[in-house]
C-alpha cells in the first residue's frame, strides 16, 4: 500500500539505529517518505509508471522470478505468476503505451517481455530472447544492457512499433563495455548518454548526444567505445562497494547513481555535472541502506527509490536553514529599530516559502502536461484519505438522492439567480430560474405536492429554496493533520469527464480552504481564464482546464487536482497565528457559482463566482437536484492525502534558533 510518513536523517537516527537499517537512512538535508510496499517481503527489483499513473513492478524469490504486478486504483493485482525456474530480471520500464520487463531461464536464454497495449486489453508477451540486463525507454525507442555468459557487455537500441515489439530484433549493438557484469545507463535532457558497467569496473562513462546519434546510424563504424570517455572513477569514493544498479540524470545535469554491495552498506550517491558535460569534482551521499538500493525513478516531479520490497520517496529539505534562520528572525523583529527591517525579514520569508507564482499554462484534466504547474495525481497513488465529514451545508435546491455524503455522491448545490427576472422561465446566464408552481423532481429538497411558489426571497418556502442564500459547501476530517511538505500536500478528487475538446472537461468547480481550528480557512487563490464553453449539448458544457488553476473539480474521474499549502505561506491567517501550514485538520469545498456574472453589481455577494484576479469563473450552472461540485462520499473519497504527519525536523530547527536567541540574550544580561 501507500503510505507517506516521513522519516528524517537527523531526527529518526537513534530510532533507525535501534533495529538493522530496515529503511534507506537519508543524509542531513534529506527525508524520506514510504511510498509503495509490495503486499509480501518478496524483493521489490524494479518498477516504473504508466501514462496513467500506475505502477508496474517485478519481484524476486531468492534470486527466482517473483512476479510482475500491476498496482492500480489502490489495489495490487499479480500479472505474471512467479517461476522458480526463472531467474528475476533486472528491469521494469514504461515507453509508450506498452511495459517492458524481463527475466531468464536456466539455459541462460535472457527474455524480454512486453505487457499492453495500455489503453485496451493488455496482454503479456515475450517479444525478445536477445542478450540483455537492463531495460530504458529514450526516446520512444528501447535501449539494453547487457551481454553473454562472461563475455564483453554492450549497449543496444531499438525502436519500438505500433505493437511495441522491437523493429531490430535482436537489437543493434551500438558498442562493446568493460566489466564483468552489465549495469544502468541514463540519458540527460540533452540525449548525453551515462553508463555504468556495474559489477567489475567502478567507473562512469558519458557519450554525447551526437556520438550516440552516430552509433545509432552506423553502429559498424561508430560504435561506443570506453576509450576517451571515462566520466568518473569512484573505487576511492566507495572501496567497498560491488558497483552501480541504478542511475539517472537530474533537471540540473546532476548524476543520481545507486551503489551497492550484498554485504556492505549501500549508497544513494550524486555526483556535479559542469556545463561542459564534464565531472565538477562535487560529490555527496543521499542515501545510506543496509539493504541493496534498487531502482531510482522520478515521477510527476518526485524522486523515488526502491529497497527491499518497498518505494521510497526522497525528499529535499532546503528550507531547513531557513527555519532556523526565521526562529531567530521572528524574535529579532520584536527588537528590530526600524520597519525596513522588518518587512525586509518578513518579505524574505515569504519569498523563500513561496518560490515564486504558480503561471501557466495550467494542466489538462489528466496524465502529465509538460511545464504545468499542476498536474492532477492519480488516484492509485494514494491511501490515504478523509476520514470524517465535519459539515455539510448544502444550497437549496440539492435533491434527496444526492445529499448521501456517506455512501454515495453528494453535490453541494448552487443558486437560482436571485435577479428578478421579467416573466415566467426568462432566461438568465445561460440557465433559468424556476417556474412558479415548478417542481423539476420527485427526489428534490420538497415535494410535489409544495411546488415553487414564485417568490426567490421567500425563506419560508417549504419547496426549500432561498434565492440568496449562500452555495453549497463540505467540510471534511482527517485521522492525522496535513502538513506542507515538498510540492503537493493533498489532492481533490471529483468526477468531471472529457467534453468538448482534448482538454475540455464538463467541470463543477469548488474554491478549496484549510483550518487547523475548524474556524478560520484560508481559501487557496484561483485561476480562470475562460470566457465561453467549448462545447455545450443540452444541460453539458464543457470547459478548457488548461485555462484554470487551484480550483477543485479540474481533473477528470481518478484524476486528483492537487494543492501546495505553500501557496498560503503569507495568507493573513497563517501570519496571524490562526492557521498552522504544519497542522491542517480541516478542508472545505465551497462550490463555486459558475454563471459568470451572477450576484455582480447591486446584488453583488463576495466570494462565490469569481477568481482570485476577479476573473468570472465558468462551469456548468445549473440550479437542482445534483447541480455543483459533487463530492463523492467517504466510501469513495475525495481527499488524497500526501503529508499527514507533523515534520519534527521543522519545528526542532525552528525551536533551536528561538532558544538560541534567548540564550545569547540571557548572557548578555
Amino acid at each position: 500500500m501507500i503510505r507517506r510518513t516521513l522519516f528524517t536523517g537527523a531526527a529518526f537516527a537513534a530510532l533507525f539505529h535501534a533495529h538493522t537499517l530496515a529503511t534507506p537512512e537519508p543524509a542531513a538535508g534529506y527525508a524520506t517518505a514510504l511510498f509503495y510496499t509490495h503486499p509480501n517481503n518478496d524483493l521489490l527489483v524494479s518498477y516504473d509508471w504508466d501514462k496513467s499513473g500506475n505502477i508496474y513492478y517485478q519481484t524476486s524469490v531468492e534470486s527466482a522470478f517473483g512476479g510482475f504486478y500491476r498496482f492500480a486504483g489502490g489495489s495490487t493485482n499479480l500479472l505474471v505468476s512467479g517461476n522458480p525456474m526463472l531467474f528475476a530480471g533486472a528491469s521494469v520500464a514504461g515507453v509508450g503505451n506498452f511495459v517492458y520487463f524481463n527475466n531468464s531461464d536456466f539455459a541462460g536464454r535472457q527474455l524480454i517481455y512486453k505487457f499492453g497495449p495500455l489503453d485496451s486489453a493488455a496482454t503479456v508477451t515475450q517479444i525478445s530472447m536477445a542478450p540483455n540486463y537492463g531495460l530504458y525507454g529514450h526516446d520512444g525507442d528501447l535501449f539494453i544492457t547487457g551481454g553473454v555468459g562472461s563475455g564483453a557487455n554492450g549497449i543496444y537500441q531499438s525502436a519500438l512499433n505500433i505493437s511495441g515489439n522491437l523493429v531490430s530484433n535482436p537489437p543493434i549493438s551500438l558498442g562493446a563495455t568493460s566489466g564483468g557484469a552489465s549495469g544502468p545507463l541514463a540519458f540527460d535532457a540533452a540525449g548525453n548518454l551515462f553508463y555504468a558497467p556495474g559489477y567489475g569496473d567502478k567507473s562512469i562513462y558519458r557519450w554525447t548526444a551526437a556520438q550516440v546519434g552516430s552509433a545509432m546510424l552506423d553502429p559498424l563504424n561508430a560504435a561506443l567505445g570506453i576509450s576517451g570517455q571515462h566520466w568518473v572513477d569512484y573505487s576511492a569514493l566507495y572501496p567497498l562497494q560491488t558497483g552501480a544498479t541504478s542511475m539517472l540524470v537530474q533537471a540540473n545535469g546532476d548524476l543520481l547513481v545507486t551503489i551497492t554491495d550484498f554485504t556492505n552498506l549501500s549508497y544513494l550517491a550524486r555526483f556535479g555535472t559542469a556545463l561542459d558535460g564534464s565531472y565538477e569534482g562535487i560529490h555527496e551521499n543521499i542515501l545510506t541502506d543496509s539493504s541493496l538500493l534498487g531502482q531510482l525513478r522520478e515521477y510527476a516531479g518526485g524522486l523515488y527509490v526502491s529497497s527491499n520490497n518497498s518505494i521510497y520517496e526522497i525528499i529535499p529539505e532546503p528550507g531547513a536553514y531557513w527555519l532556523l534562520f526565521f526562529g531567530i528572525g521572528t524574535l529579532f523583529l520584536r527588537r528590530a529599530s526600524t520597519p525596513f527591517l522588518s518587512r525586509a525579514i518578513i518579505l524574505l520569508g515569504i519569498l523563500s516559502a513561496v518560490g515564486g507564482a504558480q503561471a501557466g499554462p495550467y494542466s489538462s484534466y489528466s496524465g502529465v502536461t509538460p511545464g504545468a504547474p499542476d498536474n492532477p495525481i492519480a488516484r492509485s497513488q494514494f491511501t490515504l484519505f478523509e476520514n470524517s465529514v465535519v459539515n455539510y451545508s448544502p444550497s437549496p435546491g440539492v435533491g434527496l438522492n444526492f445529499r448521501a455524503y456517506q455512501t454515495g455522491i453528494t453535490s453541494l448545490g448552487e443558486l437560482y439567480s436571485p435577479v428578478a427576472a421579467s416573466g415566467a422561465n426568462t432566461p438568465f446566464d445561460r440557465r433559468f430560474q424556476p417556474q412558479a408552481g415548478s417542481e423539476p423532481n420527485a427526489g428534490h429538497n420538497g415535494s410535489t405536492s409544495s411546488p415553487f411558489g414564485g417568490d426567490i426571497h421567500d425563506s419560508a418556502d417549504s419547496y426549500g429554496f432561498i434565492g440568496v442564500d449562500l452555495p453549497g459547501s463540505i467540510t471534511l476530517g482527517f485521522s492525522a493533520p496535513i502538513y506542507n511538505g515538498a510540492g503537493a500536500d493533498f489532492a481533490v478528487f471529483e468526477n468531471g469527464f472529457a467534453f468538448g475538446g482534448s482538454t475540455s472537461l464538463f467541470a463543477e468547480f469548488a474554491y478549496v480552504e484549510v483550518s487547523s481550528n475548524g474556524h478560520d480557512f484560508a481559501r487557496f487563490a484561483s485561476i480562470s481564464l475562460n470566457t465561453a464553453p467549448t462545447a455545450t449539448a443540452g444541460a453539458f458544457q464543457g470547459f478548457d482546464v488548461t485555462n484554470v488553476y487551484n480550483l477543485a473539480g479540474k481533473s477528470s474521474a481518478n484524476w486528483g487536482t492537487p494543492f501546495d499549502l505553500a501557496g498560503l505561506v503569507s495568507d493573513p491567517l497563517v501570519l496571524s497565528g490562526l492557521l498552522d501550514l504544519s497542522s491542517v485538520n480541516y478542508i472545505r469545498l465551497v462550490d463555486v457559482v459558475g454563471s459568470g456574472t451572477i450576484l455582480d453589481g447591486a446584488n453583488s455577494i463576495a466570494g462565490i463566482s469569481r477568481d482570485s484576479l476577479g476573473n468570472p469563473i465558468l462551469d456548468n450552472w445549473l440550479t437542482y437536484d445534483s447541480a455543483g461540485f459533487d463530492y463523492l462520499g467517504l466510501s469513495a473519497h475525495s481527499i488524497g492525502v500526501v503529508y499527514s504527519a507533523p515534520e519534527p525536523t521543522s519545528a526542532l530547527l525552528f525551536a533551536i534558533g528561538c532558544t538560541a536567541f534567548a540564550s545569547g540574550r540571557r548572557r548578555r544580561k
